[in-house]
């Protein structure tokens, strides 16, 4: 991805010039935007979202010079819908090939005469379910304009006591951010939709991490039973880390839903940010 600081320079410029002959102040009552956030903007300290960035360009904030609000999402690092999917498949791709040439013999070949037909059905669901989760979580990464750059050691899912995609993050204290995908399968044999037995085995893999302070990990599920089961033990577990449940809706392709399970510090909610 383009670097932070060059983002933030391009998008200063772009902000300064739809500002026009105006003071501050006037520009950003015309937005109807702090003025804090429009001097961060333009100075250089602070990428906007994309929300800030539509009132900025808005026919009531007049921008002038020509500039648009497609100009300012670019300037920021943003793009629209199907672009932000593209470019979070093509980097999954990347992280994959990248990581599948590192592991070379280590790599798995699942020989489909010798497995089971449902065994291999769930381990395909589950395969392709995972690729398009890691798509998802970049794309939700990008459009809040989250920097990160991806550590990804892949791992089968024979290993299930590793992250599946770990990446270095700058948000606040947090310096790694670490994604455990788990697939649910659905059962109308009880409340949660899913077993509560395979639920706890999820979090029991949590145990064999070792996170630091600087650590958030993030447990994505595809079962709203499941993220409500876990999200009615939020700071009740354990457990000292940043930890979270996310919630994608397969069908829409999307992050619904985020809520922290535990914190390092126990007391000190601070350093919690989403996805959402």
């Amino acid at each position: 991805m383009a670097k932070k600081e060059n983002i933030s320079k391009e998008l200063s410029s772009v902000i300064r010039a739809a500002r026009g002959d105006r003071s501050l102040r006037d520009y950003a009552n015309d937005s109807d935007v702090s003025y804090m956030t429009v001097y961060k903007a333009e100075k250089g300290d602070y990428i906007p979202s994309s929300n800030i960035l539509k009132k900025l360009a808005s026919e009531n904030a007049k921008p002038q010079n020509g500039v648009t609000y497609d100009d300012m999402m670019v300037a920021a690092g943003y793009q629209d819908e199907n672009a932000v999917s593209d470019v979070a498949s093509v980097l999954v791709e990347q992280m994959r090939e990248g990581t599948s040439e590192k592991q070379g013999s280590q790599k798995i070949d699942i020989n489909k005469e010798d497995t089971k037909p449902r065994l291999l059905q769930h381990r395909n669901a589950r395969e392709e379910y995972q690729r398009r989760v890691e798509g998802v979580i970049l794309a939700a990464l990008l459009r809040r304009n989250i920097f990160f750059r991806s550590t990804q050691e892949y791992n089968s899912y024979l290993k299930s006591n590793q992250p599946d995609m770990k990446l270095d993050i700058e948000m606040g204290r947090i310096r790694e951010w670490w994604f455990v995908v788990r697939y649910f399968w659905e059962s109308k044999n009880n409340r949660y939709g899913v077993s509560p037995m395979n639920i706890r085995i999820a979090l029991t893999n949590m145990l064999f991490l070792h996170p630091t302070k600087e650590t958030k990990i993030s447990i994505v599920v595809n079962n709203i039973g499941v993220y409500e089961y876990l999200i009615k033990r939020a700071n009740e577990m354990p457990y000292r880390s940043e930890l979270s449940v996310i919630l994608v809706d397969e069908e829409k392709q999307e992050v619904t839903a985020e809520k922290y399970l535990s914190n390092y510090f126990f007391e000190d909610h601070g350093e919690e940010f989403y996805l959402v």
